[in-house]
Formats: C-alpha cells, structure tokens, sequence
C-alpha cells in the first residue's frame, strides 16, 4: 500500500514518545530488526510459484490492473500533494519563465499555448511544427499515471501556458477513470495507453526525442518485471532534454509491505504478487543506481548523473490502536547531461 509523504521535521528521540504524532523520519533500524526482517523474507520466499504461474502473472500484467482500477476507480490513492516538497525539480522551470525564455533567438513559431499546435495536425509524423515546439517548451511525462494523483497537483501548479503534461499507463481502465475527470484539462495534459515494457513504445509517444525536461515514475517500476526494467528505461531515456530530470519515488528493500507477504506470493528474489494480481518489487540503492547508471551492457552511462539516491526510513503510527509501521521508500533523482 502506498502512503501519503510527510514533511521531514520530526525525528523519534526517545522510544517513549512515540505515539506522540503520526509519523517519523530518518527512522533508524537496529541490528536486531534487520536480522527479524531478513528471516521474515527468507520464510515468504522459500518457495517460488513455478514458471507457468509467474509467466501467466506477467502477460496479464496490464489485466490485472485494469481489475484494480475497475474495483477502486480514483478512491485508492490519495492526490500526492507531497510531489512538490520532495520533487521541487517538476515545477522549476515552469513557474520562472525559463521554458520561455530559453526559446531560440531563430524561431519562427508563434507565441501560442502548446496545445494549439499538439491538435492541429492530425498524423504524429507530420508533426514538424509540433515536435519543434515540443522541444522549446517544458514538458513533464508522467509514465504509470493510474487516475492522475500525480498529474492533477501538477495541473494546479502550473501557471505558464508553454508547459505540457504527458502521462501514460498500461491500464486501459485507469485512463479511462482519469479523463473522465472534471478536472481533466487537454489545454494542459494528454494522457495516453502504453506499455513502457514492450518494444518499439517509440512508435506510441506522441512527442519526439529530446523534448521531455522531466520523466516522473512513482510506484512504477516496482510492478514490472525485474528483467524488463533496464530495456524499458533505455527506451524512454532518449526522449529526456539535456539538462532533464528523472525522478523515482517506490518500494524500499524491508518495506512493511515486503513483510507482510505470505509463503506462496513469491515470484522471484524480492519480487511478490499481491491477492489482486498486480505485482510488487523492492529495490536497494545499489539496485536503483545501476537500472539507470548502467544501462550499456555493464559499461558505465555517461547520459545521467546520479543528483539523489537515498533509502527514506519512516516510522508511521496509528495513535488510536496504539500500532507502528516501519515503512521504507527508495527515492532517486537523475539528470541527463
């Protein structure tokens, strides 16, 4: 279960207060619950589901989460309001004028709101004026975007009308859910189905290369299969300006929801399916740093520098029954230079 973030002030001193508030950071682990948490995940590993099982879970990944989507529609996840406070990269260009200002002294375009020219021309290929524009002015691609909890604070946010937001997902029921929300708005978002995993997703982005200035992935790749993570980033890497952001928010190795996974829910070392279908991977650090630092057969990416890759270790407490979850998330920020 993904939860709401939390601001980064409160930091558990003595043990004894602890059902004071709601939620603490940088939450320190001990020895001791490192070994309970390592024999937790040995048990519910032990025994893998067998190959046909696992390879029926993968090719109806996409099934799976339009079941989820149809039983929860938009009241599962909560609109993520922290985005801003941990991501400050989504909105730096758009509220200082840079996107426009960096426009080329050269350009013969007209001064007219993106979408204008993202509908006017009916074949992607013929798409001239639109892809140089897509590439003057600052747009964000959210990949996994669900019902838009990501994409609708973002839409509140932006004020300047040269700035786009794409998002895309497998499931056709999710993008069903969030287009058909009053506050879906085509001035400001396209949203789109497709499945990063697959080959050739170029041929269903509706932008060209180079043109995205941020790339946001929350609580995505860990629903995809560990072997396809490192064909599906190199897909989308080129689509990511020089200059531009990839930014990670998903499951920490021991999360509580890594713990809570019962014998037979096993797909592979670390990797879970949950009662539902869909699916549930739980990254180190290390893990993270080489899916996009080590992309080129082993070789070291020179495209992307690593700006943040931290383990954030809460503790979050429900005060009424007197309950503590140590939850742990990985978050990562990358730029292409």
């Amino acid at each position: 279960m993904e939860l709401n973030n939390f601001s980064k002030n409160r930091i558990l001193v003595n043990p004894d207060e602890i059902f004071l508030h709601n939620a603490w950071d940088d939450a320190s682990w001990t020895d001791e619950q490192i070994s309970d948490a390592l024999n937790i995940i040995e048990k519910n590993s032990k025994n893998k589901l067998d190959e046909e099982t696992i390879k029926n879970y993968e090719n109806k990944a996409s099934f799976y989460w339009d079941e989820f989507y149809a039983t929860h529609e938009n009241n599962f996840f909560k609109n993520r309001l922290w985005l801003f406070t941990e991501f400050s990269e989504i909105l730096t260009k758009s509220n200082n004028g840079l996107a426009i200002t960096q426009r080329s002294n050269n350009a013969t375009l007209p001064f007219l709101p993106l979408y204008k020219y993202f509908f006017s021309l009916p074949k992607l290929n013929e798409q001239k004026m639109t892809d140089d524009f897509l590439r003057e002015s600052y747009n964000i691609f959210e990949i996994g975007c669900g019902v838009g909890n990501t994409i609708y604070p973002i839409i509140e946010k932006i004020k300047d009308k040269h700035s786009y937001i794409f998002g895309c997902d497998f499931s056709q029921h999710a993008i069903k859910v969030l287009k058909s929300n009053p506050s879906y708005d085509a001035t400001k978002c396209h949203v789109f189905l497709c499945d990063i995993t697959q080959e050739d997703v170029n041929l269903k982005f509706p932008f060209p290369i180079n043109s995205i200035d941020v790339i946001i992935l929350i609580f995505v790749l860990s629903s995809i299969h560990p072997l396809k993570l490192k064909p599906a980033i190199t897909q989308i890497l080129p689509y990511l300006k020089v200059g531009g952001y990839i930014l990670i928010r998903d499951y920490g190795r021991y999360d509580l929801a890594q713990l809570r996974f019962k014998q037979g829910k096993c797909l592979g070392d670390n990797f879970y399916v949950r009662c539902d279908g869909t699916r549930a991977y739980f990254f180190t650090q290390e893990e993270m740093r080489n899916l996009f630092l080590d992309l080129n057969g082993g070789k070291q990416n020179n495209q992307l520098i690593e700006i943040q890759n931290i383990m954030d270790k809460r503790i979050i407490v429900n005060r009424k029954k007197m309950l503590k979850m140590h939850r742990v998330w990985i978050q990562c920020k990358y730029q292409k230079i």
